[in-house]
């Protein structure tokens, strides 16, 4: 959900906090059974709050739930539409895939990034549990790819991460020639870790991918050669590139 919901969450902290409260001075009330008028008051106006506290918490729920249709009618529009959106974006653009793990959602991306009108040269799997820095640096663009690519999609299966500081010791030299031989990467992840490490490499990441939203910044990252984190981690600067 991107709807941010914190006022919801603190009004109903606030309710029942002011409803403790009420609960503690009734009972002190019923034990003593004297209180002078300024506490009275005080029962007076918390129970008003309380009231208060309970109307606004059903304007948020209403406000909530009416962004959430409103953003799911938005997606639906985007689902539908999204090969006439993108179409041609990516025309003369080449583009491989190294995967960490076999993703369930790599077939998808292809088919994406083919109708966007781009060349798919190249698609190679790395499982996690073979890794090793031999292994990476045996990854040959002339023997995996036919041609050079303009960018490489470094996609992982993070649910099946045994370690993801091997990863992280792995794959940043990786990336680091990658770009030493002037090659865009786009980095798809969701391990928080990764993403920073990602990000303090000015390497593009998008950790939304399974959505519509997610792969509509995947194509506007490459046609732009944009620079940015996309998605909805909590390190990520936009849900969609400019």
């Amino acid at each position: 959900m991107f709807i941010n919901d914190k006022y919801y969450i603190f009004s109903i902290i606030a309710i029942f906090l002011t409803l403790g409260i009420g609960i503690f001075i009734g009972i002190t009330i019923n034990e003593n059974d004297v209180f002078n008028q300024e506490q009275k008051n005080l029962i007076d106006k918390l129970e008003l709050e309380f009231s208060y506290l309970r109307e606004k918490n059903k304007l948020y729920q209403q406000e909530i739930s009416a962004l959430n249709a409103h953003l799911k009618s938005i997606e639906n529009f985007l689902e539908k539409n999204i090969e006439q959106i993108l179409e041609n974006r990516l025309m003369n653009k080449k583009i491989a895939f190294i995967e960490i793990n076999e993703t369930t959602i790599c077939n998808e991306i292809i088919k994406k990034i083919e109708a966007s009108g781009a060349e798919v040269i190249g698609r190679k799997i790395l499982f996690e549990t073979d890794l090793s820095s031999n292994v990476v640096e045996s990854v040959s663009l002339d023997d995996y790819f036919s041609g050079k690519p303009d960018h490489i999609i470094i996609i992982r299966d993070s649910s099946q991460t045994e370690n993801s500081e091997k990863v992280k010791e792995i794959c940043l030299p990786f990336i680091d020639s990658l770009k030493a031989n002037n090659i865009n990467v786009i980095c798809i992840e969701n391990d928080i870790t990764l993403l920073e490490e990602y990000k303090k490499m000015n390497v593009t990441t998008i950790d939304n991918i399974e959505s519509i939203y997610g792969q509509i910044s995947l194509v506007l990252s490459i046609e732009g050669n944009c620079k940015g984190h996309y998605g909805i981690n909590k390190i990520s600067e936009k849900l969609l590139p400019d």
